[in-house]
């Protein structure tokens, strides 16, 4: 993404791909949560959308060049994976919450 809010042209094939898949499997108002965190020094942001029937769940992984597979995307850093979270919750008119669990470390 860049300054303009625009998407590289796979990574827009991509969001609509997955948005598609996402809409099909979920009947209802769909619901996103996001929950960032770590684990073994990697960053990722699991991303579950749940409807009134069905559910689709991604992980983005932070941190390597885009690998766009469908549901394991690695991005360049969590700025990305949460703009292209947000994007495909546009498109669904998803209500987006965070994982109530997120607990911020103050240092």
């Amino acid at each position: 993404m860049n300054g303009n809010n625009s998407y590289l042209e796979h990574v827009e094939m991509w969001i609509e791909d997955i948005s598609n898949q996402a809409r099909l499997a979920i009947k209802g108002q769909i619901t996103a949560c996001l929950h960032p965190y770590r684990f073994k020094g990697d960053e990722y942001l699991a991303f579950d959308l749940d409807g009134a029937e069905g559910s689709f769940s991604l992980t983005f992984m932070a941190g390597q060049p885009y690998e766009l597979n469908d549901i394991t995307p690695w991005v360049p850093d969590m700025s990305e994976a949460l703009a292209m979270a947000a994007a495909v919750a546009l498109r669904l008119d998803a209500l987006v919450k965070f994982s109530p669990g997120l607990r911020v470390e103050l240092r």
